[in-house]
């Protein structure tokens, strides 16, 4: 009884069924998985210890560089327009 009225009373996420194209920022995507496996393999080992901060910084400054917020931008842009047309 409890779980069917925890999946009655979900609420469906507006996104479900949207699909990202990331043809426009395949480079982009390509060059922030490249500084993630850099920088996540040292943070799960632990490597930096007091200065993991400084290195968590330097990490989202590169992810920066290599283009996050473009593929968000793209994403954003793809999720409005399909928002708008779905109604």
């Amino acid at each position: 009884k409890q779980s069917q009225k925890i999946n009655e009373d979900a609420k469906i996420n507006a996104a479900l069924g949207f699909n990202f194209d990331d043809t426009k920022v395949s480079v982009y995507i390509a060059q922030c998985r490249a500084e993630a496996a850099t920088y996540l393999s040292e943070f799960s080992t632990g490597v930096h210890g007091d200065k993991v901060m400084e290195k968590y910084e330097e990490f989202m400054k590169k992810l920066n560089e290599a283009g996050m917020n473009k593929i968000i931008e793209e994403k954003q842009r793809q999720l409005d327009e399909w928002l708008k047309n779905k109604k």
